[in-house]
């Protein structure tokens, strides 16, 4: 997988690493759902792992959550 311009997205989980990767500077991000939203403090995360149609995110107080990628409509 080439991370630039030029990247061919093949799945949700590349397209939603991309958008992570790019928002590394935001302090917050917002993910919203068909119902719903979660926004979620970066200084609060772990790491986040993602996958093709699904992400989770760990988070330092050891919890974690998952995301289906399916039912998210957009991330900011």
């Amino acid at each position: 997988m080439r991370i630039n311009d030029n990247t061919e997205n093949k799945g949700l989980g590349t397209v939603a690493y991309l958008k992570l990767a790019n928002s590394k500077k935001n302090e917050t991000i917002e993910i919203i759902f068909t119902k719903g939203k979660v926004e979620i403090i970066m200084d609060d995360v772990d790491r986040i792992n993602v996958y093709e149609n699904s992400m989770n995110i760990y988070f330092k107080d050891k919890t974690s959550k998952f995301i289906n990628l399916h039912n998210v409509t957009y991330m900011e």
